[in-house]
């Protein structure tokens, strides 16, 4: 049985707030959405106003260290990904490569498509999946060039969707949701496909209807860790014999996105109305703790899970315990996905980029 009280209300009794170790205000005036990366001495976000443009921030101290102006994209990347010396930027149009050095142009490479989704990536390869044509673009890092692509042929009568993609032991998940008349409806879709060539190994569908996976990743157990939108919830499922290990949900009449999938020491941590510690062997519900309103991101930072929604809150990872939250009193809501290395947890705003100590 899960410890907690889901559905409690996070602000009572009141924990301490928390305050920002630095507050950078980012090149305005921006729109309400954002998308930020990280490595282990940067923050490089994404800012919407009359112009797109990316900027490189310090870590330690929010200095603002140089503007790129956005180049081929069209519409906003679900995240950035940061690697070896590369900005890496998905989405409408296409992807870039941006140097985090100086924020120059690597590479470019044009692709047809809503590319504006979660995408795997190794050491030499980054994986795309293609939510509006079901398709996924493998491109040489290093200089964009296309390795391989793989496109649909085996769904008539029915559309796939893909919304991210995860690389585990040499085979691409792409993830997302079939439907239509042969589909019979909304199911989840897991697409396993050789990194090295593209070709389809397998392609599991989910018994039931009304599922649409959102996220995947390893559960460092042989497995994939799904994240399930339509559920509420999250599956975990062996690939090696294309059934459920365990699958965790909420009420049907209880939607709400699932947010990161946060898994630290066998431990999974995500969030969707409440947040939850799920033991990663058994799918165990280890404590829950409710929200107000939906959790947007979860990520783990030292001793604390950390979520964003209507505030920041502070959960030590053991017990669920509130530690601390932030309010955002001045409006300042956050509008993109957390990172954190450990020390501190970044999250931005319409105006500004925010740095937060977390429990080591």
């Amino acid at each position: 049985m899960a410890v907690g009280c889901a559905g409690c209300d996070l602000l009572s009794p009141d924990p301490p707030a928390v305050k920002a170790v630095w507050t950078a205000p980012l090149p305005g005036p921006n729109a309400i959405m954002g998308a930020h990366g990280f490595d282990s001495t940067a923050l490089y976000v994404r800012v919407y106003g009359d112009t797109t443009r990316f900027v490189k921030l310090d870590a330690k101290t929010g200095r603002l260290l140089w503007v790129a102006p956005q180049t081929l994209i069209e519409f906003g990347p679900a995240k950035l990904h940061v690697h070896e010396g590369l900005l890496l930027v998905a989405a409408t149009g296409g992807v870039v490569a941006y140097r985090t050095n100086d924020g120059s142009v690597a590479w470019r490479r044009p692709l047809p498509g809503h590319l504006h989704t979660v995408p795997g990536i190794d050491t030499k390869t980054l994986y795309v999946p293609d939510e509006g044509a079901g398709a996924v673009t493998a491109l040489v890092l290093a200089s964009g060039l296309i390795r391989w692509r793989w496109e649909d042929t085996a769904s008539s009568g029915s559309r796939l969707t893909l919304f991210a993609a995860g690389v585990i032991d040499s085979v691409v998940y792409a993830v997302g949701r079939i439907s239509g008349l042969n589909a019979g409806g909304d199911r989840g879709v897991v697409l396993a496909l050789d990194a090295a060539t593209g070709r389809e190994r397998h392609r599991f569908t989910t018994p039931e209807l009304r599922s649409d996976y959102r996220s995947v990743r390893s559960d460092g157990r042989g497995g994939l860790l799904l994240g399930n939108r339509a559920r509420s919830g999250v599956d975990d499922l062996d690939p090696s014999t294309w059934s459920f290990r365990w699958r965790v949900s909420r009420p049907r009449n209880e939607v709400f996105p699932v947010s990161d999938l946060a898994v630290r020491d066998g431990i999974l941590y995500v969030g969707w109305q409440d947040v939850v510690a799920i033991d990663v062997a058994t799918g165990r519900e280890l404590w829950s703790r409710g929200s107000r309103g939906t959790t947007a991101s979860t990520v783990v930072c030292g001793q604390q899970v950390v979520t964003q929604h209507l505030n920041l809150s502070f959960f030590d990872r053991a017990t669920g315990r509130l530690e601390a939250f932030n309010d955002w009193q001045d409006g300042q809501f956050p509008y993109s996905d957390l990172v954190e290395d450990g020390e501190r947890v970044y999250a931005i705003s319409e105006n500004f980029a925010y740095a937060f100590p977390c429990r080591r």
